[in-house]
């Protein structure tokens, strides 16, 4: 067996190769680089990133090898042709002992006597063994390298029986970059949790690149979504594709994760519609936006609330004040919360049907007033009661003096007004919070 090592790997060489010439002692000599010749355990220098160096081949007179996968061909031991005495062995020559998925095999093989001296003849057909048989493939270019590991080359002459009992070693490396994929540690996280994303790199031919510079990238990337490495860490809710981005690589296989919202940790209250006063025939709509620490929304919270005063309700969410008068409704979020704060909110407003009432106790209606002359103002004084509130009264078209005694939906009122001759009719007008009269 003999290994050119100075001689490196010929990417589109055919896999057809020639017998060596002699030199001047009959021993055949491997190709020269850089004017230095390669013997048999000169080593392949590297090149400034560490891959073979890449030189041409020499030409050299000899005879066609057949490649063929171990085991098949010709039994060695069964020479199918007379034994030519001239042939003692054969030797196995292959130009670099490492090259890459994808390269092509550069080997030739040589007859040589009992003396080790090369037996030159035209006639000769070498077959060169490659193991193992699915590591190889024949193409146009030659016997391409397809799987990465550990492999052999073995020169043969069938016609005579003879195998070469030292088989050259080979190391196959992965090619470059062709194909990524991703895989995603959980097909769910919260926000504010992280996902693992595994990569595996592969060459065209499958083989398994270790040392590959992996970027990880999200779809769609946005902020909120933090790639640290191998982790990705959201905090915005959503579906997202997980891939690995390795320079070359253009057949990239991405993974799927879902985001979802984190604990409860906000509660927005509305009522709708929205407005100060409601009626007794009024359907109100609670509406409570959940929402986690990060602003997410929070799909079907388990909400609970509560009212002052009686109700009738219409499951979910809505009810039917039955009560005039103030009230307050408070909704709260039952279950976990974030670092189990309590979530609620409280919305007041009023339950009112109709405008104020109004009565006059003095004077009071059919009264006749003696001794009261015409222009002389008479004192008028009277009571109201509204469940919204009263906001005004107006007697005659004058500003009363109103007098408050419970939260401003009841009391007195007061105001002068002047006497005419004869029946006084007396205009009292009291207008509500609401516009009411």
């Amino acid at each position: 067996m003999q290994v050119a090592m100075k001689v490196a790997l010929i990417v589109g060489m055919i896999g057809l190769c020639a017998c060596a010439a002699d030199d001047p002692a009959g021993v055949p000599q491997p190709a020269e680089v850089d004017g230095d010749p390669a013997g048999p355990d000169a080593a392949v220098p590297p090149d400034s990133e560490g891959e073979p160096e890449m030189v041409q081949p020499q030409d050299e007179p000899g005879n066609d090898v057949e490649f063929v996968p171990d085991g098949d061909g010709p039994a060695p031991d069964k020479p199918n042709a007379p034994v030519d005495a001239r042939i003692a062995g054969v030797d196995t020559w292959v130009d670099g002992a490492t090259l890459r998925a994808g390269e092509v095999v550069s080997a030739r093989c040589t007859a040589v006597n009992t003396q080790g001296e090369v037996v030159e003849d035209d006639a000769l057909v070498f077959a060169a063994r490659f193991a193992p048989a699915d590591g190889f493939v024949q193409t146009e270019r030659g016997l391409v390298a397809r799987v990465a590991g550990n492999a052999t080359v073995t020169c043969t002459l069938p016609a005579q029986g003879l195998v070469d009992g030292s088989p050259t070693a080979l190391t196959v490396l992965p090619g470059s970059a062709s194909r990524t994929v991703a895989t995603v540690s959980a097909r769910s996280v919260a926000a504010g949790g992280t996902v693992a994303v595994g990569c595996e790199v592969e060459d065209a031919f499958g083989n398994t690149i270790d040392d590959a510079i992996v970027q990880v990238a999200t779809d769609p990337r946005q902020g909120g979504v933090v790639v640290d490495g191998g982790q990705v860490a959201p905090t915005v809710a959503g579906d997202f594709a997980a891939s690995c981005v390795v320079a070359g690589a253009s057949d990239v296989v991405s993974d799927t994760f879902q985001v979802t919202a984190a604990l409860p940790a906000q509660l927005t209250m509305t009522l709708w519609p929205p407005q100060p006063s409601y009626g007794t025939s009024d359907v109100i709509e609670i509406i409570g936006l959940v929402s986690d620490r990060y602003g997410n929304p929070v799909s079907d919270p388990a909400l609970r609330y509560t009212t002052t005063r009686r109700t009738t309700r219409f499951g979910g969410t809505s009810f039917r004040p039955v009560e005039e008068g103030p009230q307050a409704v408070t909704l709260s979020v039952e279950g976990r919360t974030e670092g189990g704060m309590v979530l609620s909110e409280t919305r007041s407003f009023t339950v009112d049907d109709a405008a104020p009432s109004i009565g006059c106790t003095s004077p009071a209606p059919g009264t006749v007033l003696r001794g009261v002359q015409p222009g002389q103002e008479v004192p008028v004084v009277g009571t109201f009661r509204d469940s919204g509130g009263v906001r005004q009264i107006r007697v005659e078209g004058r500003a009363a003096n109103i007098h408050y005694e419970e939260a401003r939906t009841e009391g007195r009122f007061s105001a002068a007004v002047p006497a005419v001759e004869g029946l006084n009719s007396v205009m009292v007008r009291a207008t509500d919070e609401y516009g009411r009269q």
